[in-house]
């Protein structure tokens, strides 16, 4: 049986991949995607799984009357949009999320989640941009 991913494993993959990051508690990092511009990025080693985060926007920031346009979008997104991760809330905050097993992850399927979270944030910007523009209905 191959040994699961180590903490070390992961700052050693981000090393090789070459995205600049920083280690802001133990075991949790932000990664900065420069080519895609995508910052912030945040990668948590959380055995059995490492986990893969990005907040795409501030709800407070849409109009409450735009909410459920907004939630639909982001489960058409899921469907069809997304290749391995999914939208999701968490409090007041929009996050891309994305989650691999410790157990069986190599350092490509790590790069993959990092850049399926940037393509997707990157690709569906467009779409989802409006919703924090949208005037107020009255």
């Amino acid at each position: 049986m191959r040994p699961l991913v180590t903490q070390d494993d992961i700052e050693t993959y981000l090393i090789e991949i070459g995205m600049p990051f920083e280690e802001v508690a133990e075991g949790i990092w932000r990664v900065d995607n420069e080519v895609d511009q995508v910052p912030n990025i945040f990668v948590s080693y959380a055995p059995p799984l490492v986990l893969f985060r990005l907040k795409v926007m501030d709800l407070k920031q849409v109009p409450p009357e735009l909410h459920l346009d907004l939630f639909r979008r982001l489960l058409e997104l899921n469907a069809t949009g997304m290749a391995l991760g999914a939208y999701a809330l968490d409090g007041d905050s929009v996050i891309l999320t994305e989650a691999l097993s410790v157990e069986d992850m190599n350092l490509g399927e790590f790069r993959a989640s990092l850049e399926s979270i940037s393509f997707a944030a990157k690709q569906h910007y467009r779409e989802l941009s409006p919703f924090l523009s949208a005037p107020a209905l009255a």
